[in-house]
């Protein structure tokens, strides 16, 4: 103690809060490098810390899921991976939602590349769908397909043009398989 506050290397266990801080303090909070772990092993932080809070890398579980990368002010912020036993993020984060350029891996295979906002799809992007092996590649708003997109078939169709709450809508070409042809206006798919 120096002062009346935590200072130096030790080990400060919070009942209260339900758990146990390990790391060098200075004036009373955690800096440097640390661990906090909650008593009951359902969460735990590894990595960095400026007065007490989340800074640099570090490493996050939460009762099965997992974070390894960049923190700012407590929040996920930089670049990370997130895991848990569905899928995976690997992209950019800002103030703890998934924010700019990520890769997207889901429980069922798909995948989605390309660009979030506030944890959804959002701007330009390519979806992989696993199930039938088509392809869009256009622009989300809020997690739908909204504005031009090509959606490919793995038989060689494809849809191009204008898309609305994740349906075609609007002006739009259709190629099928056996070289049909379709141009013109579309209405909820």
């Amino acid at each position: 103690f120096l002062e009346g506050e935590v200072c130096g290397f030790c080990a400060v266990v919070d009942h209260e809060r339900g758990s146990r801080t390990q790391g060098y303090f200075k004036s009373g909070a955690i800096t440097g490098f640390g661990c906090i772990e909650s008593l009951d092993h359902e969460y735990r932080y590894t990595g960095g810390f400026a007065q007490g809070e989340y800074h640099g890398k570090g490493e996050e579980l939460i009762k099965g899921t997992q974070y390894v990368g960049e923190f700012f002010e407590h929040s996920r912020h930089g670049i990370g991976v997130y895991k848990d036993d569905g899928g995976s993020y690997l992209g950019d984060w800002v103030a703890g939602e998934r924010e700019g350029f990520g890769v997207e891996k889901f429980k069922n295979k798909d995948m989605y590349q390309g660009s979030f906002l506030s944890n959804l799809k959002n701007g330009y992007g390519r979806y992989i769908h696993q199930r039938d092996n088509s392809v869009y590649t256009g622009n989300f708003v809020e997690g739908l397909r909204q504005g031009l997109g090509r959606l490919e078939q793995e038989d060689g169709s494809f849809y191009i043009g204008s898309w609305e709450l994740g349906k075609r809508e609007g002006l739009g070409l259709e190629m099928t398989r056996d070289s049909r042809v379709y141009f013109g206006h579309w209405r909820k798919d």
